[in-house]
């Protein structure tokens, strides 16, 4: 008896590392923060100026150099550490919105300074998305008004998480057109005043506290294993098959014990396959795509 398995779509979660992340200042538009080990967001402290001036964070993902083609997205969640609170900030929102330009991440480091440092060639800045090379449209960054995520960051330094439909849509997006990924900008409660937060970037110490982006994910349907032709020629038992790709036969006589191993391996579709000489006893043989489980 012959018999052909396909591998059902399984769902898979894998966690991303940040590809880039800066942070840009209105009060200090030349000033970025590439390699620096934080990234800035919400309304600065009644000591700069002008008072309560807007930082705002830039992170990306490498979203399709590691979630396979033509996968459907179930869900996305990013998260961030806060590791450094305004004085006196309370709980506030931060909102993630999705970047419609790319930019930059260049070679500056402002160390713990809330304020940035001067700008790498190559920087983000609230004036340019590459820093000496392109202004974006609109100073302080472009993005869709859409929010893709809101969450509430309290005053406690710890991990927060953004997540929903828009920010599942949004990394759906980023897997079917890679062109368009340039990631999330991050901003505080801009109506508000001293509620700024530093969150660990990239470049930060503590591997566990960087920026985090966790996906779930199902691989599309693989096509079915189809038997077109079985016959004997020669004494053997010879069979013809349709697939997506090349398969792997494991043999039991029992529908038990098909072994850990195949009996025969890397079999090509459309092509006559020997499964086993006639004179051996009566057994079930079973085709699975090759690499995948055994039955």
């Amino acid at each position: 008896m012959l018999g052909a398995t396909a591998v059902a779509p399984a769902g898979t979660t894998v966690v991303l590392e940040a590809s880039k992340d800066n942070s840009i200042f209105e009060d200090f538009e030349d000033n970025s923060n590439g390699m620096g080990d934080r990234i800035y967001a919400g309304v600065a402290g009644l000591n700069t100026v002008p008072i309560g001036a807007f930082r705002r964070g830039l992170v990306a993902f490498d979203v399709a150099g590691n979630i396979p083609a033509g996968a459907a997205i179930v869900s996305a969640k990013l998260s961030l550490t806060s590791v450094q609170t305004a004085p006196d900030s309370g709980a506030t929102d931060f909102f993630l919105h999705r970047l419609s330009a790319n930019w930059g991440e260049g070679a500056s480091d402002s160390g713990p300074s809330g304020k940035g440092v001067a700008a790498a060639p190559g920087d983000a800045t609230w004036t340019q998305n590459f820093f000496g090379t392109s202004p974006w449209t609109t100073n302080g960054g472009d993005f869709l008004a859409v929010k893709s995520a809101t969450a509430t960051v309290g005053a406690a330094n710890g991990t927060y998480d953004w997540t929903g439909a828009q920010l599942t849509a949004d990394v759906q997006d980023f897997l079917d057109n890679p062109g368009t990924n340039f990631g999330w900008i991050l901003s505080g409660d801009e109506g508000g005043l001293q509620n700024a937060r530093a969150f660990a970037s990239q470049q930060f110490a503590t591997v566990a506290s960087r920026p985090k982006l966790t996906v779930e994910f199902t691989s599309s349907d693989p096509e079915p294993i189809v038997i077109t032709g079985v016959r004997i020629e020669a004494g053997n038992f010879l069979a013809t098959f349709t697939a997506e790709g090349n398969v792997d036969a494991y043999r039991s006589t029992d529908l038990q014990d098909f072994g850990a191993a195949p009996v025969a391996s890397d079999l090509a579709p459309g092509t006559d396959v020997v499964l086993e000489a006639v004179s051996l006893p009566e057994a079930f043989y079973v085709l699975v795509p090759t690499g995948g489980p055994a039955p």
